[in-house]
């Protein structure tokens, strides 16, 4: 999923890596928070995927999040 963030952000170098990798982990754990099966976020189909995606991307781009929820 780091690979998809990049690509959407146009980031082509891995400076920020570690972070990305700290907001997937962050809305895996949310998501299973609110009661979403842990198989579907360990391996998650298209809609699950989105919502992490979606996620991450509102922390890349913290004056623009509104427009990820």
């Amino acid at each position: 999923m780091l690979e998809e963030v990049k690509k959407i952000q146009g980031i082509n170098h891995n400076d920020f890596d570690d972070m990305i990798n700290i907001w997937i982990s962050a809305a895996k754990l949310d998501l299973k928070s609110i009661g979403i099966v842990d198989t579907l976020v360990d391996t998650p189909d298209e809609l699950i995927k989105t919502a992490i995606i979606t996620y991450v991307l509102s922390q890349l781009d913290v004056s623009n999040a509104t427009l990820y929820s």
